[in-house]
């Protein structure tokens, strides 16, 4: 599975639980041009604290099998750390395909998921044990 597939399986789990201010980002190397990356780092922003339980747990499995890191924080933690602009993440904006791929900043994400590391083959599937 490539960095995209893996960024819209993220993208369907998030939308499927409708968490009304919900925000979206990546960050890490795998925004950044020019960059091999290991792993997908995502952050969810969530108003409340019991929503980020709830997409935590609903992205549990995609993180077991795909290098994906996964920060949840609220609204006013996300403030007190400054995270979202001390790690240059980039938001994703919408989850429709569509909307994802007519914003700049999300279509130049989506086109970075696609570029090669050298002697890598697509992301692998983790050998861990499914999450009860």
């Amino acid at each position: 599975m490539t960095g995209d597939a893996v960024v819209e399986a993220i993208r369907s789990a998030v939308d499927a639980h409708k968490c009304r201010g919900t925000r979206v980002y990546l960050f890490g190397s795998f925004t950044r041009a020019n960059t091999c990356w290991s792993d997908i780092d995502v952050l969810i922003v969530t108003d409340l604290d019991t929503e980020g339980q709830i997409l935590r747990k609903a992205l549990s499995e995609i993180c077991l099998l795909y290098p994906i890191d996964l920060q949840v924080m609220t609204t006013s933690e996300e403030a007190e750390f400054d995270f979202v602009r001390s790690e240059n993440c980039q938001q994703l904006t919408s989850f429709s395909r569509r909307t994802i791929l007519a914003d700049p900043v999300a279509a130049k994400v989506a086109s970075l998921s696609q570029l090669p590391c050298p002697d890598e083959s697509p992301l692998p599937t983790a050998a861990y044990p499914k999450a009860d």
